[in-house]
């Protein structure tokens, strides 16, 4: 007889839930890198432009563009808030996956466990019933042997 695990299929379905969550975690650890990395950037670019009209005020910075620096620093700031933002959601989504997966992985592990306590209970009984067939054949071939009488069940005591 073969070994057949009726939930099976729930494992393999807990697998796959398993398998991508950790490609969503992944996406999404990607996504927060790409966003740091953007945060990063408009910081540099802030700090620069920055710099670049620090030293140009020592040389008489026309006011026209004095004013279009502070709008773009205005600017760069709100959309560096709306970035840091965005991360934070990234961040909460990401311990969500998170927490998922760890879900997923203790429920894919509870049916491994099933599965293993089932199939060394099926060994058993399968060497049991072999043991049985065993034993069947060993007091056919007595009976056979001796005249179609039964084996003793227990032995004869003889006294001297």
């Amino acid at each position: 007889m073969k070994f057949l695990f009726r939930l099976e299929n729930v494992l393999s379905w807990k697998r796959t839930l398993e398998d991508h969550s950790q490609v969503r975690l992944v996406q999404k650890r990607e996504k927060l890198r790409r966003q740091e990395e953007d945060i990063q950037s408009l910081m540099h670019h802030r700090f620069e432009i920055d710099r670049r009209v620090n030293e140009r005020l020592k040389q008489n910075l026309p006011a026209g563009d004095y004013l279009i620096s502070k709008q773009f620093n205005e600017e760069s700031y709100d959309e560096l808030v709306e970035k840091e933002h965005q991360k934070k959601e990234t961040e909460k989504e990401i311990d969500r996956e998170l927490e998922k997966l760890k879900g997923f992985m203790k429920e894919r592990k509870m049916l491994e466990k099933i599965k293993e306590k089932r199939f060394e209970k099926y060994v058993y009984q399968e060497k049991r019933l072999e043991q049985k067939n065993m034993d069947d054949r060993v007091i056919g071939k007595y009976r056979s042997s001796s005249g179609g009488g039964t084996p003793p069940s227990h032995p004869i005591k003889t006294s001297i």
